[in-house]
């Protein structure tokens, strides 16, 4: 009696519930240490760039607007792109960039 016997699934609902704690969690995209580069940009048209609470940064073609509940600039979604991931950002709020001249 040296040993521990290990608990073995009764059925696929149990299978499945043990399977998912044994695997890797999916590996989250590099973070950027600054804001993006303007030579990034999606074309010469999207002056805007900002970051949003959670570290997500996008370029905007029109002017985007604070959306305090959901810590997130807000824009007509074809007027804004994805543009990295940078880590999470208490002061989101003042990251709007307006692109150079």
């Amino acid at each position: 009696m040296g040993f521990a016997a290990r608990r073995i699934p009764q059925n696929r609902y149990e299978k499945a519930k043990e399977s998912q704690y044994m695997q890797t969690p999916p590996a989250s995209p590099p973070l950027q240490p600054s804001a993006p580069d303007w030579r990034d940009a999606p074309g010469p048209d999207w002056n805007w760039l900002a970051q949003d609470a959670d570290g997500q940064w996008f370029w905007y073609r029109t002017e985007p607007q604070l959306g305090w509940a959901g810590g997130i600039w807000r824009s007509n979604s074809r007027n804004q792109q994805r543009a990295g991931q940078g880590a999470p950002n208490a002061d989101w709020a003042n990251s709007l960039k307006t692109r150079p001249n």
